[in-house]
């Protein structure tokens, strides 16, 4: 019995790889299909499953975050002085 529900399991994760075939495709085109599983989970009470791609690194990183927020102050900061700069000139 547990040989078969094995079996059947296996196959529906290479039916599920395999219909997420498109989507791998576009995340190895970006450079981001390293970053990425399924986590396959069956919904209670019907014969469905749900499949989630989540992100390979679950921690924080300070760094990369102080970087990004950073980052995000100086386009923000540039994109307001190119806004006034535009109101002067009209």
């Amino acid at each position: 019995m547990i040989s078969n529900n094995q079996n059947c399991l296996e196959s529906f994760q290479k039916y599920v790889f395999q219909k997420l075939n498109p989507i791998n495709q576009i995340l190895v085109k970006y450079g981001l299909s390293d970053l990425s599983y399924p986590e396959i989970s069956k919904i209670p009470g019907t014969e469905q499953y749900l499949v989630v791609l989540y992100p390979e690194n679950d921690h924080f990183n300070f760094w990369a975050f102080l970087r990004n927020f950073l980052l995000l102050g100086v386009l923000t900061a540039i994109g307001y002085g190119v806004v006034e700069a535009v109101k002067y000139f009209l």
